[in-house]
């Protein structure tokens, strides 16, 4: 029964939270990645729509095909794509709008 238990909630503790980040090459061509982290970095290169996720837990500094100029800061929990040779962060097609919030739209004649 202990073996059992264990077995259960194990794959539980050591889940994540779902706040590691993730990055989909969306162009057509293959991008190099080097992610800068604390003392510790990790490269990989994407190949057209190939993802990389659950990266960069802490945040970290994500650089574009070796290039200085082509250097993002990500946070554990962004959702990011490679488009057009530029790191975008993704659209979350869940967020309310401000109207489905409840925001009221202003007419124009401020009546």
């Amino acid at each position: 029964m202990r073996l059992f238990t264990v077995a259960v909630i194990a794959p539980l503790l050591l889940a994540t939270d779902g706040s590691a980040a993730s990055l989909t090459n969306r162009d057509p061509r293959e991008h190099k990645l080097t992610v800068m982290s604390g003392q510790d970095g990790d490269s990989r290169v994407l190949k057209p729509d190939e993802a990389w996720n659950d990266f960069c837990a802490e945040g970290c500094i994500v650089r574009l095909d070796d290039d200085e100029n082509a250097t993002y800061e990500i946070e554990g929990s962004d959702v990011v794509s490679i488009e057009d040779g530029f790191v975008y962060y993704d659209r979350d097609d869940t967020a309310p709008s401000p109207l489905e919030s409840g925001a009221k739209p202003s007419s124009p004649s401020g009546k």
